[in-house]
Order: structure tokens, then sequence, then C-alpha cells
């Protein structure tokens, strides 16, 4: 089924790739090699301290050597003098990984083995003045693998990307609730994995001088086990436990096999004339499924549930999409362009469709003397249909309602003015004023809900209009600042109803007010400061008829205070520091309604808080022209809770907040040290600390240590 699609696939991109490189047999000039290296720690915790880095070709670049831009690579990359454009060469690292783990493993290392392993990386160009080839193959432990291979010529050029890792996934405990209640955990414990393999692929070339072709592929496999979850309402506890009797809700988890693979094929022809261009694409993708089938028992006959059915379960489905970019000079300093598209998801499972399409256009001009105004209108639409049956092979039908269908519509301005950029002699040389005007509306269709304790009631359009404006000021080469105020005024935003009680809530508010004040400053040539801060705030107080005799307005408000500052400092040609610290929090106070009912609904003020610090800094250090120290840290620290206020019934809600309290704490800390013995060769060792501590879920505490050496030589 869907998994022996993968191989196939891979073998008909492999084949294409071969094909189009056997194919290209005209003599054309590659262009220089141009070798681009930082200090900057890659993925794999190494530093491109004089490494090969990437090697890329310029499509159109000059056929003959460029002696002075390979003397510049030469003393930049001492054991890159040999570069030039008929050149070959390649860096090969590798190296152990040795594992230290305590506690548990599921959050430590969510993305990563956790025992040791070898580690390898090769990274390669060969270029015969006709055809480039450049590749990057890497093992960064026992299941994290990654591939790269770009092929250049006049004619063809092709890319293709391969990643494959596996991620653990936790156990979310299922908790006896006192009350009407009743859990059950067949894999108690166990934790959960599945593998991901990623695989994306480009094929371009030219039709003629002035049309182009390209061929886009991705496809994604996701396979494992995880956790599957199911509630039953109303459940007779009896059929399962003779020595109980009623109604109770029953809380179902187990282990579930999945196996899923998604793969997309998308042929673009491009077309250029003068000032337009035209841009034709078809996607074609499909999600298969060979996943492992889970049920439950549901005790309903009046509702058609009763007995085993499955639950769980992801439909395959096929989705084709048509799109059409257009853009266009369409008078002088006046730009066009449009995106237009169509598309149709094919459900297997129910046997239903879905059709979505929409445009964008937007024209800019720069006509008026340092000024931009781009005006611009979007449409988006969507639309479904109501399955017969809720599951068919089954036969179970149930009360469905017609999935709603929405229509969305933009159309808004912004512009840039700079008034005094041609008066370079002006305090107000570096001032531009920025702002827009956006009206946004929602339209949904069968969005109607009705019951005795409701009444009827039809969720109406959300209608929005957003302001933003704000200065932008470069006072000098140095220093720079902003001010930025945007405003939102929503009238109807998406409600959530309650049909058994009558009433009505929402966290979206119906007007949201943001200020961002920041900027950089430059004292000096190797020092460098920023920072941010902003201030939203929003509510709704908005009231909506219902049945219930005790129906309320909705009461919500939230506010947020995000800080950003970051460094770099230099204080020498060898030594520099980067740094920074965040401050993120939301604050919400909202009136919540508990209970089921129609009467005796307890309605009261719940206040929420979440706030998140984080701060990181890194040191970098060239002790010598051979040795290279690296060092950094990272410390996050996340909390979320709310407090349960009295109850106006006699309820006891105190045991409420602990269902959902966080209280996080991740230190991440990297030092290791690169150490070049000889041109071309040289050792690097790590050590990595990562500690996750949860206070409320203490079963996703641990720590990993991770040790790494290794060595790389450059050919």
């Amino acid at each position: 089924m869907a998994s022996k699609q993968w191989p196939l696939t891979i073998l008909a991109i492999a084949a294409l790739a071969a094909h189009s490189v056997a194919g290209a047999d005209e003599p054309s000039g590659t262009g220089s090699l141009a070798v681009n290296g930082d200090i900057a720690v890659n993925n794999d915790g190494l530093t491109n301290f004089e490494s090969f880095a990437s090697v890329s070709a310029i499509d159109e670049g000059p056929a003959d050597a460029d002696a002075d831009s390979a003397k510049k690579y030469g003393l930049i990359y001492p054991w890159a003098s040999h570069v030039t454009p008929f050149s070959q060469g390649a860096i090969a690292r590798f190296g152990w990984w040795a594992a230290s783990n305590s506690g548990s493993n599921v959050k430590i290392n969510e993305f990563q083995n956790a025992g040791s392993s070898p580690f390898w990386d090769v990274d390669g160009i060969f270029s015969d003045g006709k055809r480039t080839v450049d590749f990057v193959g890497s093992q960064f432990d026992e299941d994290a693998n990654s591939a790269r291979l770009k092929i250049f010529d006049r004619r063809v050029q092709f890319n293709l990307e391969f990643d494959q890792y596996n991620r653990t996934l936790d156990h979310d405990p299922v908790f006896t609730s006192p009350g009407n209640v009743v859990s059950d955990d067949i894999h108690v414990g166990q934790d959960y994995a599945i593998r991901v393999q990623e695989l994306k692929a480009t094929a371009k070339g030219k039709v003629t001088d002035n049309v182009s072709w390209k061929l886009n592929m991705w496809g994604l496999r996701r396979s494992g086990n995880r956790q599957a979850t199911a509630v039953a309402h109303c459940f007779d506890i009896s059929t399962v436990d003779p020595l109980q009797a009623g109604n109770v809700c029953h809380v179902l988890s187990q282990r579930q096999r999945i196996d899923w693979v998604t793969m997309e094929i998308e042929p673009v022809l491009e077309a250029k004339f003068d000032n337009l261009a035209i841009e034709y694409s078809h996607t074609f993708r499909s999600m298969g499924q060979d996943d492992g089938i889970v049920t439950r028992s549901y005790t309903r006959p009046t509702w058609g549930f009763s007995g085993d059915y499955p639950y769980s379960y992801v439909s395959e489905n096929d989705t084709q999409i048509d799109r059409v970019k257009i853009s266009s000079e369409i008078a002088d300093d006046t730009y066009l362009y449009s995106y237009l598209h169509y598309g149709v998801t094919d459900n297997h499972f129910r046997n239903v469709d879905r059709e979505f399409g929409g445009a964008d256009v937007r024209i800019t001009n720069k006509s008026l003397d340092n000024t931009t105004i781009t005006a611009y209108s979007k449409l988006l639409d969507s639309q479904n249909e109501l399955p017969s049956t809720l599951l068919p092979e089954e036969g179970a039908g149930g009360d469905l309602r017609h999935p709603i269908d929405y229509q969305r519509f933009q159309a808004g301005m912004n512009f840039r003015w700079e008034p005094y950029k041609d008066d370079v002699f002006s305090d107000l040389h570096g001032l531009a004023l920025t702002g827009g005007y956006e009206f946004y509306q929602l339209s949904r269709s069968y969005a109607v809900y009705s019951s005795s304790r409701l009444g009827t009631f039809a969720q109406p359009d959300t209608v929005r209009h957003q302001i933003d404006f704000g200065p932008t000021m470069k006072w000098n080469d140095n220093v720079d600042s902003f001010v930025r105020y945007r405003g939102r005024f929503t009238a109807d935003p998406i409600i959530g109803v309650r049909e058994s009680t009558g009433r009505f809530n929402t966290n979206q508010p119906e007007q949201e007010h943001g200020i961002d004040i920041g900027g950089t400053w430059r004292p000096r040539n190797n020092l460098m400061l920023m920072a941010q801060f902003s201030l939203v705030n929003s509510w709704n107080r908005s009231s909506y008829p219902s049945a219930n005799p005790d129906n309320r307005p909705i009461n919500f408000s939230e506010d947020s205070y995000p800080i950003i500052t970051s460094f770099w400092w230099a204080p020498t040609r060898k030594l520099s520091f980067t740094g920074g610290y965040s401050y993120f929090s939301n604050w919400i106070d909202q009136d919540i309604s508990q209970g089921f009912r129609f009467t005796n609904t307890d309605t009261s003020s719940w206040n929420y808080g979440g706030i998140a610090h984080v701060i990181n800094a890194n040191i970098n250090y060239a002790y010598t022209s051979a040795v290279m120290l690296t060092s950094g840290v990272e410390h996050v620290n996340s909390n979320n809770a709310f407090s349960a206020p009295a109850s106006t019934t006699g309820a006891d809600w105190s045991a409420v907040p602990s269902f959902s309290a966080v209280d996080v704490t991740t230190t991440r800390l990297l030092t290791g040290v690169d150490y070049q013995f000889r041109p071309g060769m040289m050792a690097y060792f790590r050590y990595t600390l990562f500690d996750f501590d949860d206070t409320f879920a203490s079963y996703n505490t641990g720590t990993t240590n991770l040790f790494l050496a290794g060595a790389s030589a450059t050919y």
C-alpha cells in the first residue's frame, strides 16, 4: 500500500536525475566557483571555521578562470588555494558520540538517538568546466541521516535532498478523575516513536530563451507507533464491569501502529517576455496510509452506535491544484502581481470532495517621489460536501452536520514614504513613514445551531478593519529606531456555542491594540545592541440572544508585554560575544460557565497567566591561528497557570488548575574546540548538555550529556 510507493518514487527521481545529466551533452561554461564560509555553528554542532563549507556553482558566470577570485579565496582559506572553475575538492569529517542519560528520554532525546553512535559527514564538489556536481552526505547518529545532491550545467539543474530521523512521542497519562469518569490505559507507561523520512527533488531547464520548465517532487513518510485516545459519553459501564452500573464518561487509550505516506509532484512552465512573466503549475498530491485499526466499544444504540467501532482513523485523500502567477510592469513605475488557484481534495474514506480556490492581486506604484504604494485584494473560497454516513464501512450514521463553508475576502493598501530622502543634509534624511489599512470579511455557510436550551443561532459573518502606521528613523550610520501601532476592530468574531446550556464564549477579541518600540545602536564598529518592547491589549464584551434565561455577555480580555534584546561584541579580532534576553507574557481574564445542564450553571471569572524567560549567550575565541574555542548556553523557563475562583454554587473546582499547570525549565550548554594540526586537516571536540525539568510532569524530566570527538580532512 502506501509504504510500497516510497522506494518506487526514489527510483523514479534517481532515474530522472540520470536522464537529465546524460541528456546535457552541450559544452557550456560552468562559471566561477564560490566558496562561502563563516564561524557559525551548524546543526550538527560543528563549526565552519576554515572548513570547506558550501561550494556552489554560479549558473551563468564566465567560462574562463578568475585568477583574482581564486587568489582571494586562497587568502581566506589557505587550503582552498587550488579552487578554479575546473576544479574538484571534498571534505570528510568523522567522529563518535558518547552519550550519558538520566531520567526520561522523551524530551531530551526527542529528535535524536539516546545511545552512543558514530558520526560522519562528506561534502564535495566536482567540475569539468561543463558540468558541476555538488554533494553532501551525513550521519548524525544511528537513526538520523541526511543527503544533498546538486547538479548544474547550462541546460539542466537538478537538486535532491533527503532527511530521515526518529521522533520520540511522550505517553500522555490517562488519569482517573473523581465522579462519573472511568479511564482505561491498555499500554500504561509506554513511550512511542515514529520514523520521519522526507524527500525533496527539483529539476529545471530551458525550453527556449523565453520559456523554462521545472519539476518539483516532494515526499514525506511517517511510520511507527502513537497513542490513540477516545472518549465515549454516556457509556454503560456495566458492559465492561458487571459490578458497576450507570452511565459514565469512558476514556480509552492504547497503542496504534501508523504508516502515512504523502507524495507530491508539480510540473511548472514559466514564460518571460520583456515586462511580462507568466507561470503555470499543476500539483498532484496523494496521502496514503497503512495503519493498524484501533476500536473501542460504544453503548448508545439510540444514537446509532452500539458495539465496537474504529477511531483515530486517518483518511486517504488526493488533491489537485492549478496555479497561475502573473507579474508585469503595466505602466511606468507601476507593477502588477496576481496569483490564482483552484483545487479539489477527494476524501476516499467518506467519498466526499472539498473544493477551494482563490485569487491574490497586487498593484505597486512608485511614480511619486520617494513613495511606494501597494494596493491589494485577496479572495479565498472553500466548499464542502455532506457525508452520507460517519463510518461508511460500518454503516454507522449518527446526526451529521454539513461542514461549514468559508469565504474570505481581504482588500487593503500599504505605503512607505521617505519625505527627506533626497536631502542628504537634513536631520530627517533617514525618516520613513509606513502605514496601511485592510478590510477583512469572513463569511460562513451551514453555521447554524439550535436546541431547546439555545434556540436557533446562526454564526454571523466576521468583519474586521485593521490599521497600522509608524515612523522608522535612521539617525546616523550607528543608530536607527522605529515605532509601530496596529489596531484591529472586529465585529462578530467566531463564537463558541454550547447547545446544552445555551451559553456563548470566545477567546477571539473585538478590539486589539498593539504598539512596538525598538531600535538598534552601534556605538562602535565592534559593538551592536538591539532592543524591542511591545504592548498588546485586546478584549471582547459582546452579547448574543439565547433561550437561556440566565444568558450573560462574553467577558474576555488579554494582555501581553513581550521584550526582546540582543547584543554582539568583538573586543578583539580573536574574540566575539553574542547574547540576548527575551520575555514573553500572556494574561487572560475571562468569565467561564461550568456545568453541563441548563440550570444551576456556575459562572465566574477565571484568571490565566503565561510567561517565558529566554536567556542565551555565546562566545567564540580564536586562541591561535590553528585553535578555535567556542561555548554557548541557553536557559528557558516557561510557566502557565490559572487560578480557580470561589464557586457560586458550592462546587469544588480546586483541582481544575492542576490539569493544565506548566512549569518547565530547559538548559542547553555547548562547548568545544577545533584544532587545525596541519593545512586541510583538523580535529574537533564537543561537549553538549541538555537538561529538561518538568515540575508538574516529572515523568518527562531528564538530562543528557553528549561527548563528540572527531577529525576532518580536506582533499
